[in-house]
């Protein structure tokens, strides 16, 4: 039996991930200061922090799991991978492919991409 399997990549690096992520925070921050709540605005600083933390140790596959999946990628790339979900999907895989400052590459599996 010959079976084939068509892979779909969407290429990125560290910069841009982490600009779209503090972009989106950026948003988020200045919203909890309209509301005149500095106790939302503490928290999301706070998760702010722990998640460019835990990024920094991990890589993003733990942010991508954790949801930050619609933060992290470029509006384009996020609508692929919603239409990507909502498609059936036999012998088909979805990577994201990061390339890091470093020079080094991460990749986050379909099974790792959480909205």
């Amino acid at each position: 039996m010959i079976t084939t399997n068509t892979q779909y990549k969407i290429h990125t690096t560290e910069e841009q991930l982490k600009r779209n992520l503090f972009s989106s925070y950026l948003d988020i921050l200045t919203d909890g200061l309209k509301e005149d709540d500095v106790e939302y605005f503490e928290h999301d600083a706070h998760r702010l922090s722990a998640t460019i933390e835990d990024i920094g140790k991990n890589g993003f596959r733990s942010a991508f799991r954790d949801g930050y999946t619609m933060m992290l990628l470029d509006a384009d790339d996020f609508s692929f991978v919603e239409k990507w979900f909502g498609d059936e999907k036999p012998n088909q895989s979805l990577q994201v492919v990061i390339k890091m400052s470093n020079g080094d590459t991460e990749i986050v599996d379909d099974e790792d991409l959480s909205y």
